[in-house]
């Protein structure tokens, strides 16, 4: 057991080392060490850590070997505190090193590769032709290059009359764009330069509600990426924010209801995880060292699959609220198994 090593994870405050160490501790049945730190926790010249750790049963607050593997659970755009790490770590020991997406840059590399034809159109806010885009598609949507959880994201529909209507989390309008009127202008005070415009999907419902499906995709033991769980978030009536979501459920129930040809239903889901492990694998590198990603799709009324956002740090206190879930242990235990492989490389 002394051999065992010491995996680090990285999170933003002082005040949530012991509720992640707690929640990690509870799904792991391999042996290795845990220690929870903050980046003021890092002690570089002295290549140790300050952090909390659980020995013998007992928590223990104190100075640390550095350890041999770190996962990080900060949310953050850039790697200047991992860099910190990999000066003595060495790098690719440090992953989910950028977990805030930009989600441009993720659209471009994405693009490149052979999943284009899944992507909708996508062009920065400060290159949009709206005229254009919305004569094109009839349907877009305004999103924050680094935002989250559907904030400040808009949706703009292009009515029969010229009028366009912009909607925020609900279906019904918030503003409306007259038809002798500027859209860019009028959308002016809602958006920034960060943002970007993507084509609108007209997806297809469920119980007459916006659902979108989400892939957990993890690095498993052996450093492979691989599909640990599928959802379908059903948003509540009139909404299209499915964050703020009515239910939740394990997308193979789910599809079961809205898919009844098994062949189909069956086709579908393996499309999904075929996508989303080949989308972790081209940000794999680009991004940094990742471990985990979230990828998030909707279907259209002809059941063409649309890979709409991909999220490095996904939120798995979301699946405590899907009834019956069953890989509870394992979205907590991937992390860690994929950790204790960089430890050992």
């Amino acid at each position: 057991m002394k051999d065992n090593p010491w995996i680090g994870l990285l999170v933003p405050e002082k005040a949530q080392r012991k509720q992640v160490l707690q929640l990690y501790l509870r799904h792991i049945k391999i042996p290795l060490k845990l220690i929870a730190f903050t980046p003021a926790d890092i002690l570089r010249e002295e290549q140790r850590i300050a952090g909390l750790s659980q020995i013998g049963g007992k928590w223990v607050e104190g100075v640390f070997p550095f350890p041999a593997a770190v996962y990080n659970r900060c949310y953050n755009k850039n790697r200047s505190i991992i860099q910190r790490l990999e000066e003595v770590l060495g790098r690719g020991r440090c992953f989910n090193s950028v977990n805030w997406f930009n989600k441009w840059k993720v659209y471009a590399l994405l693009k490149q590769s052979a999943l284009g034809q899944y992507l909708p159109e996508t062009v920065p806010w400060a290159q949009a032709n709206l005229g254009k885009i919305t004569e094109k598609h009839r349907l877009i949507f305004l999103k924050p290059a680094f935002g989250n959880q559907g904030k400040s994201v808009y949706r703009v529909e292009l009515k029969k009359n010229g009028e366009a209507h912009i909607s925020q989390h609900s279906l019904p309008p918030c503003s409306i764009c007259r038809k002798n009127e500027d859209l860019k202008q009028k959308l002016l005070p809602l958006v920034d330069q960060d943002f970007i415009v993507q084509q609108g999907i007209e997806s297809t419902l469920a119980q007459n509600c916006h659902f979108d499906i989400r892939a957990l995709v993890q690095k498993n033991s052996r450093g492979m990426w691989t599909v640990s769980a599928k959802s379908c978030r059903l948003a509540h009536e009139l909404y299209f924010n499915t964050s703020a979501y009515r239910r939740i459920f394990d997308a193979n129930e789910f599809f079961s209801r809205i898919l009844p040809l098994g062949r189909q239903r069956k086709s579908v889901l393996q499309s999904i995880d075929d996508i989303s492990v080949k989308a972790a694998e081209v940000l794999d590198g680009p991004l940094g060292t990742l471990g985990e990603l979230s990828a998030d799709f909707l279907l259209d009324s002809a059941m063409n699959l649309w890979l709409v956002e991909l999220n490095g740090k996904p939120q798995k206190c979301i699946y405590s609220d899907i009834k019956n879930f069953r890989h509870e242990a394992l979205i907590y235990s991937r992390p860690l198994h994929y950790a204790l492989f960089l430890a050992q490389r």
